[in-house]
């Protein structure tokens, strides 16, 4: 399913959606489709995410598909024109 964040103190709006990419060969056809439609990265950034649940077996938020996560941010990079 699609997750959405708000952070209450910023005025984003995360909407995240995954899809199963089953390999290497499969990621640089899209990658390499998307450039054929003259799609650029703008921007890639590299993140660790943490996240935190009650132990096992109370495990409270993942049983509802809900998530406390923490992201830290490790690096990010700008083309010339962002």
């Amino acid at each position: 399913g699609a997750t959405v964040d708000a952070a209450p103190a910023s005025s984003e709006l995360e909407i995240e959606k995954k899809f199963a990419i089953p390999d290497a060969q499969t990621a640089e056809k899209i990658e390499q489709t998307l450039a054929s439609l003259d799609f650029q990265i703008s921007r890639r950034e590299e993140f660790v995410d943490w996240y935190f649940d009650l132990p096992a077996p109370r495990w409270h938020f993942s049983l509802q598909d809900c998530w406390l996560r923490y992201r830290e941010k490790k690096i990010k990079i700008m083309n010339n024109w962002g």
